[in-house]
């Protein structure tokens, strides 16, 4: 049920975690067409010479927002390194 749902997913401050996974510099989440930020992630390259990108801590290769738990509408924006729209 929704309730459950809520339940599981609810953090103690009634915000729920909304992650992305993404090969864009940065995405820009929406709720309801409202903006709730944008972030970037940090571009690294393993010692191999491969670039891969990281969130916010080093083991996150996501980038996480804490949202309101209502009704509506997620939307993510991701863009290049140069802020164009790409997906």
């Amino acid at each position: 049920t929704e309730e459950t749902l809520k339940e599981r997913n609810m953090l103690i401050n009634g915000k729920v975690p909304v992650r992305t996974f993404s090969n864009a510099a940065s995405v820009e989440l929406f709720l309801n067409n409202e903006s709730l930020g944008k972030k970037e992630f940090v571009k690294k390259t393993t010692e191999a010479g491969r670039p891969y990108h990281e969130g916010a801590k080093p083991s996150e290769l996501y980038l996480e927002w804490l949202v309101d738990y209502k009704p509506g509408t997620l939307t993510a924006i991701a863009r290049d390194e140069n802020g164009k729209e790409i997906a």
